[in-house]
């Protein structure tokens, strides 16, 4: 959605004062993503490991 808006900014169908806002929530959403997809291969990794270790 960020993406969108800054596409639309630059080419003038949208407001850019919200333009900082924006790129911010767009490199928010990149982190939580990223920080997702860690906690979830932690938890497999977690989930493995306690499969092997009741073996």
């Amino acid at each position: 959605m960020g993406n969108k808006d800054l596409r639309e900014m630059d080419q003038g169908r949208m407001d850019p004062s919200g333009r900082g806002l924006t790129h911010a929530g767009r490199i928010l959403g990149m982190i939580q993503t990223l920080l997702t997809l860690a906690a979830f291969l932690i938890a497999v990794v977690v989930v493995i490991f306690a499969a092997v270790l009741a073996i």
